[in-house]
């Protein structure tokens, strides 16, 4: 009887663990695959900030620092150049560019990111010219020029990372307020003072022009990049601005306070400040510049948030052509010269440019660009 109770026992156990153990298997198998990672999937439509980190593993393009990542939401840059004429006519600028694209699209390979940018550019312009005003009996009569268009707009960036291909897109609106200054002018006399007096010069004083106006500002570029060191890309950039808005235009001359008629002092004919109509500065062009990266070394530098530690740097030296039309004189412009960048981040640039079919003085043109990014880009435009 015991030997029975005991068997009884005995198989009893058995068939419990046989119960539990294979379960507690089954357990420890589902939490080993709980405490594995489910890798993410690119959807149609995300932020930039979600989309998977593994999702480019497969294309090497991206790791290069002439690669501009569509997962970084923001970014830009600011660019100064420097232009001098053969008529010692300076032209200094000093220029932002950002963006925000939070919005990504997958559209089947490739990915668009969408969002907004704004720009700024500051100039001041100095030099001999002929003054734009017809009542003005001066030709090449000093002249400063300053002001701080603004652009805002819609920007989008369609990356085909397996192509090594990349299209950007912007179309903004423009708002400037040029104004114009000549410090020291011969001025012609009113007409009512030379029914007076028919032998009285022209008249020291200063002139002084703003013009507001609003417009279309679009910008187009295309690359293609390869892995190479050697003839590894191309692109197109278009540049545009097109004059859309009204514009307003109030023009000055300031005369002295008081004009001595007679040369006597007899009779001081009161003057000062005369508003005079005039006709708006055509400011409407288009300019196509192409880049060849003709060289791509690379280099072993990491700079924190400007560059990711998996990132493959190069110094590109990077040979460009250009061709533009300004409508103010219906004249055309030729370029060429070369940009050499340190990965994607300083940019210094040298341009020769050679005025066709106007009466504009050719022109030496430097520019260095500061790129930033969680990423990379170079300036304001790249």
């Amino acid at each position: 009887m015991k030997r029975t109770v005991s068997y009884l026992l005995l198989v009893s156990v058995c068939t419990l663990l046989s119960g539990v153990l294979p379960l507690s298997a089954e357990s420890v198998d589902n939490n080993e695959n709980a405490a594995k990672p489910v890798a993410q999937e690119a959807h149609f439509f995300q932020w930039a900030w979600q989309l998977p980190a593994e999702t480019f593993d497969d294309c090497a393009i991206t790791d290069y620092s002439y690669w501009t990542p569509v997962q970084s939401p923001f970014g830009g840059g600011f660019r100064f150049i420097s232009l001098r004429d053969e008529n010692k006519f300076d032209e200094l600028h000093a220029g932002g560019y950002f963006f925000f694209r939070p919005v990504l699209l997958r559209l089947g390979d490739s990915f668009m990111s969408i969002g907004g940018y704004i720009t700024f550019d500051a100039f001041n312009l100095e030099g001999k010219t002929d003054l734009p005003l017809g009542y003005v009996n001066n030709f090449h009569t000093l002249v400063k020029s300053r002001d701080i268009p603004v652009t805002a707009g819609v920007s989008m960036l369609w990356a085909l990372p397996s192509a090594g291909l990349q299209i950007s897109l912007e179309i903004g609106h423009y708002w400037a307020d040029t104004r114009l200054f000549a410090p020291d002018v011969l001025l012609p006399v009113p007409q009512e003072l030379l029914d007076i007096n028919p032998a009285l010069e022209p008249l020291s004083g200063s002139v002084f022009s703003n013009q507001q106006e609003t417009g279309l500002d679009i910008f187009f570029g295309i690359s293609w990049m390869s892995e190479r060191n050697f003839l590894s890309g191309i692109s197109v950039t278009v540049f545009s601005n097109y004059r859309t808005g009204p514009v307003e235009i109030t023009s000055k001359l300031n005369y002295p306070e008081f004009v001595d008629v007679f040369g006597d002092g007899s009779f001081l004919a009161p003057l000062g400040t005369q508003v005079v109509p005039d006709k708006p500065a055509q400011s409407s062009y288009i300019l196509s510049v192409l880049y060849v990266k003709a060289v791509a070394i690379p280099i072993d530098i990491n700079i924190p948030l400007l560059m990711s530690e998996q990132e493959k740097n190069f110094v590109t030296v990077e040979p460009a052509f250009g061709v533009g039309y300004a409508r103010a004189d219906h004249g055309h412009v030729l370029g060429g010269g070369v940009r050499v960048s340190v990965a994607e981040v300083v940019g210094f640039s040298y341009f020769r440019t050679w005025e066709q079919r106007n009466d504009r003085a050719d022109n030496d043109i430097f520019m260095i660009e500061l790129g930033f990014q969680l990423g990379h880009r170079l300036g304001p435009r790249s």
